[in-house]
C-alpha cells in the first residue's frame, strides 16, 4: 500500500506541475491577447484616422487641380517673361560689344597715331621698355614703315632698327 501511495504522490505532484505548466500559458496567452486586442484598437483608430485623411485629400483635391492649372499658367507667363528679358539682355549685350569695339578701333587710332609720330621724331623701340618697343614696332609695321623721309635718322633704316 505504501508503493501504491508513493506513486500516487508522484502522480499528484505530476499533475500540480502541468497544471501550473497549463496556468503559466494561460496568463501568458492572456496578455498576448490583451496585446493584440490593444494593437488591433490601435490599428482600428489608425484606419478611422486615415479614412478622415482619405476624406480630406478627396476634399482638396479639386483645389490642388485648380491650383496646378494656375502654377502651369504662371510658369508659362514667367518663361515668356524669361525669353523677352533673356533677348533684351542680347540686345544689351550687343550695343555694349558695339561700343567696346568702336572703344577699340578708336584707342588702335590713337596708338596708330601717337606710334607714327614717336617714329617722325626719331623714337626707335632700343629707345622704349620691351612691351613699348613691341608695341611701336607692331604701330611701325601696321603703318607700312616705307617712303618715309624720317626713318633714315638716327640710322634705322628700312626694317625698324
Amino acid at each position: 500500500v505504501e508503493g501504491g501511495a508513493v506513486m500516487l504522490e508522484m502522480e499528484n505532484e505530476q499533475l500540480r506541475a502541468n497544471l501550473e505548466e497549463k496556468r503559466a500559458k494561460i496568463a501568458k496567452l492572456q496578455a498576448e491577447l490583451g496585446r493584440a486586442a490593444e494593437r488591433n484598437m490601435q490599428l482600428k483608430e489608425q484606419c478611422d484616422r486615415a479614412h478622415a485623411a482619405q476624406g480630406a485629400a478627396e476634399d482638396h483635391a479639386s483645389d490642388a487641380e485648380s491650383q496646378r492649372g494656375e502654377l502651369a499658367e504662371a510658369m508659362l507667363r514667367t518663361e515668356e517673361a524669361g525669353e523677352r528679358n533673356m533677348a533684351a539682355q542680347e540686345e544689351v549685350h550687343k550695343m555694349v560689344v558695339e561700343e567696346l569695339e568702336e572703344e577699340l578701333t578708336a584707342a588702335k587710332g590713337r596708338v596708330a597715331a601717337l606710334g607714327k609720330a614717336m617714329w617722325e621724331h626719331g623714337m626707335r623701340p632700343h629707345d622704349l621698355d620691351s612691351d613699348a618697343a613691341s608695341a611701336l614696332e607692331e604701330v611701325h609695321h601696321g603703318y607700312g614703315g616705307g617712303g618715309d623721309s624720317t626713318q633714315h635718322r638716327g640710322g634705322g633704316g628700312g626694317g625698324g632698327g
